[in-house]
Formats: structure tokens, sequence, C-alpha cells
């Protein structure tokens, strides 16, 4: 059983280190934020193998959608119309954007209907089951939060995960 495992973490890490070599890719291949951004949102979610990430960045004090990425590339435009017109409505959005930013730490909610950390418009709008936060760091600063949900099923996020997401971000 020893073996098993064993071979099983050297295959996720394997994994692991395949997706940081092509959001590095990505990086490197345009300067152009929103491109990038759209890239670096569907690689993140095809990682961790989440449904969609969305990038939230701060303009002063207010995070503001920039992106949002499903996984398996589709688009959903209702969504996303949903998702903008909530943020500019002032609708709070997930605290656990904030908690996040202040701890410069993964936040995790294995079930959002019950977390104190995700507003109810939130979890309505937009089915949230599971999420995983975490800081989007340039140099010192915290300039945003690239978030990760599931609406089929609650998810676990595991260490690796929130690990995999902590060094993307």
């Amino acid at each position: 059983i020893g073996t098993v495992r064993g071979m099983e973490g050297e295959r996720q890490r394997a994994r692991q280190t395949a997706s940081l070599l092509e959001v590095a890719q990505v990086c490197a291949s345009t300067l152009e934020l929103r491109p990038l951004l759209r890239a670096v949102a569907r690689q993140v979610a095809q990682a961790l193998a989440a449904e969609r990430c969305t990038i939230n960045l701060f303009q002063g004090d207010r995070l503001v959608p920039v992106m949002a990425q499903f996984g398996d590339g589709h688009v959903d435009h209702d969504l996303w119309g949903r998702f903008k017109a909530l943020a500019e409505a002032g609708v709070q959005q997930m605290r656990a954007d904030s908690e996040a930013a202040r701890t410069r730490r993964p936040v995790v909610i294995d079930d959002a209907s019950r977390s104190g950390l995700v507003t109810r418009e939130w979890v309505e709008a937009f089915g949230l089951r599971s999420v995983l936060v975490v800081p989007l760091i340039s140099g010192d600063r915290v300039i945003g939060t690239p978030s990760l949900d599931e609406t089929r099923a609650p998810r676990v996020w595991t260490p690796g995960d929130q690990d995999l997401a902590m060094t993307m971000g």
C-alpha cells in the first residue's frame, strides 16, 4: 500500500509541476492583460480540476471582477453578466476575498451555503457549493484574488490543492 501511495504522490507532483509550467508559459506568451488572465484562469481551473476560476483585482479598496473561465472552456455570457451586475450594484462580494487578502493565505469553504464568508446573494446567484480563494500577489502587494469554485457538488479542497493555488497566485 505504501508503494501505491508513493506512486500516486509522485504522479500528483508531476501533474502539479506540469500545470505550473503551463501557467508560466501562458504568462510569458503575452503582455496583454485580458488574454493573459483568460488563459491563466482557465489553466488554474484545469490544473485544480475546478469547475471555474474567477479573478478579481483591487481598484483602491474595491474588488472588481475581471475574468471568469470554466475549466472545460465553455462560455456563459449570462453568468458573467450577473456577476458584473452584482459587483457593480455594490452587493458585497464574498468576505473570503478580503480574508485571503488580509491573511495572504488560502481561504477554504467546503460548504458555501453554511459559511459566513460567502454572502447569500452570491451563493444563490451562482449556485456555489465549495470555494477556494487565494491572494494574488505581485511583489509585496496583494493585487487581487483568484477564486475556484464548484457548483456541481461539495468539494474538499486538499492541502495540495491549496498549495498549488497559492503557488499559481
